[in-house]
């Protein structure tokens, strides 16, 4: 099994089938950004450092694909994996992952457009993954379990500081990605690919109902697919995610709650981390060139995609996570937030 671990190349004896290491993972090689492994065993890298610790500045891009600083001279280090950011609902506030004194990680707050970076968490587990309720009075996010297992915890806390924070789902299977609904009544939950022992863990979309569920609940869940990046939209009729059901990673919309009702293919040239407008009128999502796609729809009858747009190419320099979507989009729908290296440009 080869992976790597702060920017290290690490290689552990497996077995595959008792789904069980057999020795202590080894460090291969320092300094990878990215690698891909053939299977005559030779080895492809890209070396430069630890990817995952560049500092990262927050840009506006318009639909045209110009970009200015959110503030400009402000950046964050926004930690090891799965860091993330998420905009406000009224595009005020930022809640972003970054290192800590001490060096855990945590979400912190920010407000715009030149306001202050104040703490939100102070737990010694890690936290990752911040987002917004629909009503932008709290803010949720994951926490690693600190027993040391593959479980962790789904909390939320209240962006202004006050209160306690508050546990809503407890020792879950390594959730990566949430959605609440409009009407904060369901949380849909993104399942982590995790190899346990005797186990495999796919990437699933899960259903949780406070008040109603005790754990989360399978929503689109398929043991041949990995099914990621839910997003429900601002009627709460849709939900849109990404599934590798066509052979690549496309782009579904679905009824919600009802998801065995219709689905409909959104993307057409791949497609990935769908995000609907403020308003309610578009879906955008990154199409298999990195471009960012606009495309419009119709309700009256089901859900039928009436115009898709390509609005600008996603240069490299932008940062988007892989677990989590990094795009986010101003309540106007004119600016979407994206995050990309301290340099700035390719």
């Amino acid at each position: 099994l080869v992976f790597t671990s702060d920017g290290v190349l690490m290689a552990a004896p497996f077995d595959a089938r008792a789904m069980e290491l057999e020795g202590a993972p080894v460090a291969l090689l320092d300094g990878v950004l990215s690698y891909s492994l053939s299977t005559n065993g030779r080895l492809a890298y890209a070396g430069g450092g630890t990817a995952l610790t560049t500092d990262t500045e927050l840009v506006w891009v318009t639909r045209s694909g110009d970009a200015t600083p959110v503030e400009s001279g402000w950046t964050f280090d926004r930690g090891e994996g799965n860091p993330g950011w998420s905009l406000s609902p009224d595009g005020t506030r930022i809640a972003v992952r970054q290192t800590s004194t001490g060096g855990n990680l945590d979400i912190w707050i920010k407000d715009l457009p030149a306001g202050p970076l104040r703490r939100l968490t102070f737990d010694e587990a890690d936290q990752r993954a911040p987002f917004w309720t629909p009503d932008g009075a709290r803010v949720t996010y994951f926490s690693t379990s600190t027993e040391g297992t593959a479980s962790g915890d789904v909390w939320w806390s209240r962006a202004d500081g006050t209160g306690q924070p508050e546990l809503i789902l407890a020792g879950v299977p390594g959730f990566a990605q949430g959605a609440w609904s409009p009407d904060q009544g369901a949380l849909v939950l993104r399942t982590a690919a995790l190899v346990l022992p005797r186990q495999v863990l796919a990437r699933d979309l899960r259903q949780f109902r406070p008040g109603a569920d005790t754990t989360a609940l399978p929503l689109v869940a398929t043991a041949e697919y990995a099914e990621q990046d839910p997003t429900i939209s601002r009627d709460g009729r849709w939900i849109a995610y990404t599934s590798n059901e066509t052979g690549r990673q496309d782009v579904f919309v679905r009824p919600f709650p009802d998801v065995d009702a219709a689905k409909i293919q959104v993307s057409t040239d791949g497609g990935s981390g769908p995000l609907w407008s403020r308003d309610g009128r578009e879906l955008f999502y990154v199409d298999g060139a990195r471009n960012l796609v606009a495309a419009r729809f119709d309700t009256s009858s089901g859900f039928r995609v009436t115009s898709q747009e390509r609005l600008f190419e996603i240069t490299r320099s932008h940062i988007r996570g892989v677990a989590i979507t990094n795009v986010d989009v101003k309540p106007d729908g004119e600016r979407c937030m994206m995050g990309r290296s301290q340099a700035g440009t390719e």
